[in-house]
């Protein structure tokens, strides 16, 4: 290890030491002299309702977005991210006028959580400066530590009374963390190497010549995309497959990543993955990658320890020109028009032709009651009874199509690759031609029983 390294590990290790000592030195005062007579807490404890409901929106909506604009993008996933947003800000806040529960309550689980993320954004500053996850560990614990018995007393002593088991764990991981540090100093001098002369030796020695050692070379991080292939041509809603292989030590095991596109990503960055990747996220021609030629490359983060990443870049990977057609052209649009058009229209049509079979079935019907009754000398006619077989005819071939259209659908070559929307518009449609077809079944039953019993009609079932 170099000088650096051990002048600042006994700088930080002297902080330490001194930590309550700069505390007792109020060097902020003139500074905040204008908030003395400032109560954060009489004003949460006023308006607690309205600013926990602001901390909520501000924490459902962003889980939210992160869920929501990996799954559906970032125009679609935006809306569902707000609707879920404020669904869920509104509940806790009539929960909170309900129950009479605020945020303050949780005022020491808030205090070890600013505390555990303090402590994760030290480790990470070290182990970036240091690159030893032992002394990271173990500087940012101590300097935590002396936070908590200065800074954080009052917390300390809640979990003394609370919590004894917890606050003599933090003693004991205090001692160890003081121990590691120990090690690891002791561990520098003694790698820093000896050289000893004896001058008080007059006998003539013989000078060898050391060969230097040769040190075996590291194989250097490098990222490959393998998919799609260089210059490939993409038609609007064609899917776009994307894949890479690693090699090198840093690369083995976790770290993050980003696919780009022209120096964007098209989501949020993924964690914890070690060696070869597929893009996990779908990406469609069209729409996540708009038409025109784009330069598609994947980027490698250093992992950071239980955060998500930090920013420093391993390496990154070959630049990939890809064309992506104005729309149109590609076996998924053909797909995508039978189930927006085709289908849509022909379950619309059959929708139509049960309300034209009901209006022609429930006339007979009323005429044959009026027939039975005596309201009327003559009951339903042959061109009445022709006309509902008609319309019967016309609705069974309707039904028809669209067991032809859905058939076509789902054997398709495109079908696995149809976006979220369409397949919610597939769903919509199918439930429409179910609906439409149960109502069918149950009027004719209901308009050969009122026709029977010489009832007058009922009202057809609606689908």
């Amino acid at each position: 290890m170099n000088k650096k390294l051990i002048i600042g590990m006994f700088a930080l290790f002297f902080v330490i030491l001194s930590i309550q000592s700069v505390y007792a030195i109020d060097i902020l005062d003139s500074v905040l002299q204008p908030f003395k007579g400032t109560d954060v807490g009489k004003i949460y404890e006023t308006y607690s309702l309205f600013i926990d409901a602001i901390l909520y929106l501000l924490l459902f909506l962003g889980l939210a977005q992160l869920i929501y604009v990996k799954l559906y993008g970032k125009k679609e996933g935006k809306l569902v991210a707000i609707a879920v947003g404020l669904a869920l800000t509104f509940a806790m806040a009539v929960l909170e006028s309900r129950t009479g529960f605020r945020l303050s309550n949780l005022m020491p689980i808030g205090a070890i959580i600013l505390i555990f993320i303090l402590f994760i954004l030290l480790y990470n500053l070290f182990q970036g400066m240091f690159n030893d996850a032992g002394a990271s560990f173990a500087l940012a614990f101590l300097i935590m530590y002396g936070f908590m018995m200065s800074v954080f007393s009052v917390l300390y002593k809640w979990l003394e009374t609370n919590a004894p088991l917890l606050a003599a764990l933090v003693q004991i991981a205090m001692i160890i963390s003081f121990i590691v540090l120990i090690i690891k100093l002791i561990g520098m001098f003694k790698g820093s190497g000896k050289t000893t002369t004896d001058s008080t030796t007059t006998t003539p020695t013989t000078t060898t010549t050391t060969p230097p050692k040769t040190s075996t070379p590291t194989e250097p991080n490098k990222i490959t995309l393998t998919s799609p292939s260089n210059n490939q041509h993409f038609n609007a809603g064609d899917y776009v497959r994307i894949a890479f292989d690693v090699s090198g030590p840093d690369l083995m095991k976790n770290y993050d990543y980003e696919v780009r596109l022209d120096n964007g990503h098209f989501a949020a960055r993924v964690p914890n993955v070690r060696g070869n990747q597929v893009w996990p996220f779908p990406t469609r021609a069209g729409t996540e990658i708009p038409a025109g030629r784009h330069a598609l490359y994947a980027v490698a983060f250093k992992r950071g320890w239980i955060s998500g990443g930090s920013n420093k870049i391993i390496t990154q990977s070959n630049v990939i020109e890809i064309n992506v057609g104005p729309g149109g052209g590609g076996a998924p649009g053909d797909l995508v028009d039978l189930i927006t058009n085709n289908l849509d229209t022909a379950i619309t049509r059959l929708n139509n032709n049960y309300q034209q079979y009901a209006l022609i079935f429930g006339t007979i019907v009323q005429m044959h009651h009026d027939f039975i009754t005596g309201r009327s000398p003559t009951d339903a006619t042959p061109t009445e009874w022709a006309a509902l077989i008609t319309a019967r005819d016309e609705m069974l071939r309707t039904a028809a199509d669209i067991n032809t259209i859905l058939t076509a659908i789902h054997s398709h070559a495109g079908y696995g690759a149809l976006t979220p929307v369409h397949l919610g518009i597939l769903a919509a449609n199918i439930r429409r031609n179910t609906n439409i077809r149960r109502a069918i079944v149950q009027y004719e039953l209901q308009a050969r029983q009122d026709y029977n019993t010489h009832s007058a009609p009922r009202a057809p079932p609606r689908p």
